[in-house]
C-alpha cells in the first residue's frame, strides 16, 4: 500500500538489486528522504546531499563524482530541490538528460514536492526519460496532526485601532510600538540561539552514544532538556523526543526506573499530539519493550513488542525498516527465553524482507544472516548455522574496510560454532583473526575484544590449558573494567568467567570470591529477578556442590529454580539443570549418600 511507503520501499529494492541503468525520481519531505538515506545507506550506494553540499546541478561535476566509484552501481542524489533553484538550472538539466542516461548507472534523484512540481513544469525533456517516479507520503500527513513546529515569526504588528487625536500621540505610540517590536526580535533571535543550542547537544549526544559513551551523551541530553522545557514548554513535541532519547541512554546505563517513566513521559506527550497510531508512539513500545527485557521482565517485553509490530504493519506496512526491527527484537526476546523455534521463524521473514528491499550486498543484510544464523546455532542446526554465517562474513568482507569490527564479530561467532563442534583448531584460528582485526583498528568503548578474549579463553580452558586461558580472561575483564566500569553486568559476567577457571582448577577461594563479587553487581544493576542472576547462583551453588557444602548449595539451587521458572520457563534449558541438580541433591542427602 503506497500510502504506507511500502510500495516505495519495494521499488528502491528493486532499482538497487535488478535494474542496470536508468534515471529515477523519488518525491519525499526532507525527513522521509533523510529516512531513506539511512536505510540503504550500509549497501552499495553512493549518496550526494545538495543541503550538504549546497551548489547549483553541473553535469560536469555530478560526473566526476559517480566517475570517482568505480564498483558502485546506483546513486542517491538527495534533496535536489536545492539544485535547481532558477529555470536556467533546469535548462542544464534538460540538456543533460543524455549524458545523465549515457553513465550506464542508477541515478535516484530525491525531491520535495514542491521541487517535483518545478521539474513537472519546466524539466520535460528530463521528465521524459525517466523510468519510475515513486512517491513517498510523509507520516503526518493522513494523522492527527496539531501545533508541533515553534514558530518564531507567529505574531504580526496589531494595527493601530483608530485615529490618533494628534501627531504627537501618533509618535509616541510608534516609538512604543518601534521598542516593542525591537524587544520582540531581540527576544526571537535568543529563542533561535537556544534551540540551536539544544539541537548541537543533541547531535553530540548521538554521536557519543554512537560510540556507547553513554554517561557523556546522558549529561549533554540533560542540558538539552533544560533549554526545550524553557522555550518550548514541558507538553511540546520535540521535549518528548528528548525525553525519549534520554530514556534510550538510561536504559543503556540500567537505569531502569528513570527510563522506564522517561519513556512514557514522552509518549504521553506524543500520543496527545499525534494520536495512537503513529509511528512514535510504536517507537515508544519498542523501547519499553527493550527497558523490559533487560530487566528480564519478558512477558510484558513480549506483549509491548508485538504491540509496536503490529502498529509498524498497519501504519508503515509490513516491509519497513521499522517494522522489520521491531521484529527482529521480538526474535530475540523469544531466543533469551529459549524459545529458538519461534525465534528463527520470525529471522526467516525478516531475512527474506530485507534482502527483498536492500539487496543481497547490504550490512543490514549480513547481520540478519547472523541473526538466524544463531537460532539455528542454538538449536544445534550447525550445518545451516554455519552456511549463514560464511555468506554474512562475504557480504561484510565485499562491502566493509578490510578490518572493520563487523568483521571480526563474525569471525567470533563462527568461531563459537566451530567450538560448539569441537572443531577446536578452526575455532582458535578464527578467534585469534578476530583479535587481531580488534588490534588494528581499535574503536573507542568497543568491548569486542574482550568478547574475543572472553571465547578463546574458554576454548584454552576446554582444552587444559589454564595458564592461557587465566592470562586472556584477565584481558578481557581489564577491558570491560577500564571501558564499562566494575559495576557493569559485562564485567559481572567476566569475573564470573574467570572464576569458573579458577574453579576447574581446584582455586575454590579465588573462584567464590569473583562468583560473589558478580552476583553483588548483577543483582545491583539488574535486579534479583534477572536471569543473568540466576546463571551466577547456578555457578555458585555447583562450587558449592563440589566441595560438598551440600546446605550451602541447595539454599542456592532453591532460590535460583523459582527465579527461572518464572522468568525463563519451566523447560529451559537452566531450568531443567537447576531443577535436576536440587532433586539429585536432595534425594542423595535423603538417602545418607
Amino acid at each position: 500500500m503506497s500510502e504506507r511507503n511500502q510500495d516505495g520501499y519495494q521499488t528502491l529494492g528493486w532499482i538497487i538489486n535488478q535494474s542496470e541503468n536508468g534515471l529515477f525520481l523519488v518525491i519525499a519531505e526532507e525527513p522521509i528522504q533523510q529516512e531513506i538515506v539511512e536505510v540503504y545507506r550500509g549497501g552499495m550506494i553512493g549518496v550526494y546531499d545538495y543541503r550538504r553540499n549546497p551548489g547549483e546541478f553541473s553535469f560536469a561535476d555530478l560526473k566526476a563524482w559517480i566517475d570517482a566509484q568505480e564498483n558502485v552501481r546506483t546513486f542517491f542524489i538527495v534533496n535536489f530541490q536545492f539544485a535547481i533553484p532558477g529555470q536556467q538550472d533546469i535548462d542544464r538539466l534538460n540538456f543533460s538528460r543524455d549524458m545523465l542516461t549515457g553513465l550506464g548507472r542508477n541515478l535516484v534523484f530525491f525531491t520535495t514536492p514542491y521541487g517535483d512540481d518545478r521539474l513537472a513544469r519546466g524539466a520535460y525533456d528530463f521528465y521524459s526519460f525517466l523510468k519510475i517516479r515513486i512517491t513517498f507520503h510523509d507520516y503526518m500527513a493522513d494523522g492527527k496532526k496539531g501545533d508541533v513546529i515553534l514558530s518564531l515569526d507567529t505574531e504580526a504588528k496589531k494595527q493601530e485601532a483608530g485615529q490618533q487625536e494628534t501627531d504627537q500621540q501618533e509618535a509616541v505610540q510608534a516609538e512604543a510600538d518601534g521598542q516593542r517590536e525591537a524587544l520582540k526580535e531581540e527576544q526571537k533571535e535568543d529563542t533561535r540561539h537556544r534551540l540551536q543550542e539544544a539541537y548541537s547537544l543533541r547531535k553530540q549526544a548521538e554521536e557519543y552514544s554512537d560510540e556507547t559513551d553513554y554517561r557523556e551523551s546522558l549529561g549533554l541530553l540533560l542540558k538539552a532538556r533544560t533549554i526545550y522545557e524553557e522555550v518550548l514548554g514541558a507538553e511540546h513535541l520535540e521535549t518528548a523526543s528528548v525525553y525519549y532519547d534520554l530514556a534510550i541512554v538510561y536504559w543503556k546505563l540500567y537505569a531502569w526506573q528513570q527510563a522506564e517513566a522517561l519513556c512514557g513521559r514522552a509518549m504521553e506527550i506524543r500520543r496527545k499530539i499525534l494520536g495512537e497510531n503513529h509511528p512514535d508512539i510504536a517507537a515508544c513500545y519498542n523501547a519499553l519493550s527493550q527497558i523490559y527485557k533487560g530487566q528480564g521482565k519478558y512477558r510484558e517485553a513480549e506483549e509491548l513488542c508485538q504491540r509496536a509490530i503490529a502498529m509498524c504493519e498497519d501504519r508503515l506496512g509490513e516491509e519497513h525498516p521499522m517494522t522489520t526491527e521491531y521484529r527482529n527484537n521480538l526474535a530475540v526476546i523469544y531466543g533469551e527465553q529459549g524459545k529458538y523455534a519461534a525465534a528463527e521463524k520470525i529471522e526467516e521473514q525478516v531475512l527474506n524482507i530485507v534482502i527483498k528491499v536492500l539487496g543481497e550486498k547490504h550490512t543490514n543484510t549480513a547481520a540478519s544472516y547472523g541473526n538466524l544464523a544463531y537460532a539455528y546455532l542454538e538449536q544445534g542446526k550447525y550445518e545451516d548455522a554455519e552456511k549463514l554465517l560464511k555468506k554474512a562474513l562475504a557480504i561484510r568482507e565485499e562491502i566493509l574496510e578490510e578490518n572493520h569490527p563487523d568483521i571480526a564479530e563474525t569471525y567470533n561467532i563462527l568461531a563459537a560454532l566451530y567450538e560448539e563442534q569441537q572443531r577446536y583448531t578452526e575455532a582458535e584460528e578464527l578467534y585469534r583473526r578476530s583479535i587481531a582485526i580488534y588490534n588494528k583498528a581499535p574503536a573507542k568503548n568497543d568491548t569486542g575484544i574482550a568478547n574475543a578474549y572472553n571465547n578463546l579463553a574458554g576454548l584454552y580452558g576446554k582444552e587444559g590449558k589454564y595458564t592461557e586461558a587465566e592470562e586472556l580472561y584477565k584481558k578481557a575483564v581489564l577491558v570491560y573494567e577500564n571501558l564499562l566500569g566494575e559495576k557493569h553486568p559485562y564485567t559481572a559476567t567476566a569475573y564470573s568467567n574467570l572464576a569458573y577457571l579458577h574453579e576447574n582448577r581446584g582455586e575454590y577461594g579465588k573462584a567464590e570470591e569473583l562468583y560473589r563479587k558478580a552476583c553483588l553487581i548483577v543483582r545491583e544493576m539488574l535486579g534479583e529477578n534477572h536471569p543473568r542472576a540466576v546463571d551466577i547462583y547456578y555457578n555458585l551453588a555447583i562450587l558449592y556442590d563440589r566441595q560438598n557444602e551440600y546446605e550451602k548449595a541447595k539454599g542456592l539451587y532453591r532460590q535460583a529454580l523459582p527465579i527461572a521458572e518464572k522468568v525463563l520457563g519451566t523447560n529451559h534449558n537452566l531450568t531443567c539443570a537447576i531443577r535436576n541438580r536440587l532433586e539429585k541433591l536432595c534425594d542423595s542427602r535423603e538417602n545418607g549418600l
